[in-house]
């Protein structure tokens, strides 16, 4: 699915570029650390893909950059307006799909309404996200994301969503999240 190409070089020397079905990403320098079976966590700086897999395939792809991550700590990723962002359309019609529930392919769509941090813990079945607007920063609220742990990859991390999600607005009031997606 990501395929290295060309060793082109991203404007802040990341790396080479990386492909999803033909569109391209940067990848992390190849001499960053990761961690691994000896414990080496990502760079604080380095863009690395985040990847929603559905029945085995990519469903979503998105570039962050790392915030803070270490062995024993969470993983920190940050992205806004312009992140790259690989979202599913209908294979046939080309609308954008929310669910997988027909053939998919991927196409870019930056991302572009909030600033957001992300906190990724080792086995948490959620991540949680802090939302920004835009333009003012004006804090919009935290989002819970339903989800399998994150496994590390070569170029980042991967999740499988599980839909249903919680909305926490800057007072404290909660609400689920995508519930209608569960009825299609």
């Amino acid at each position: 699915p990501f395929v290295a190409s060309g060793g082109r070089r991203h404007r802040h020397g990341l790396g080479p570029q990386v492909s999803i079905c033909g569109e391209q990403f940067f990848k992390p320098s190849p001499h960053s650390s990761r961690i691994t079976s000896q414990g080496h966590p990502f760079r604080r700086g380095e863009v690395v893909v985040h990847r929603d897999l559905f029945g085995g395939r990519i469903w979503y792809a998105r570039a962050e950059i790392v915030v803070e991550d270490s062995v024993n700590g969470p993983l920190l990723t940050y992205w806004g307006p312009g992140a790259e962002v690989r979202a599913p359309v209908d294979a046939v019609h080309g609308r954008p799909l929310r669910v997988p529930i027909v053939d998919w392919v991927l196409e870019p769509r930056p991302w572009h309404s909030t600033h957001v941090l992300s906190r990724w813990c080792a086995g948490d079945v959620y991540s949680t996200w802090l939302f920004w607007e835009a333009e003012s920063w004006h804090f919009a609220g935290w989002y819970i994301n339903m989800q399998s742990p994150f496994v590390r990859t070569e170029i980042g991390f991967d999740t499988a969503d599980n839909i249903l999600d919680v909305w926490v607005e800057p007072d404290g009031t909660s609400s689920w999240k995508d519930d209608d997606e569960l009825d299609e």
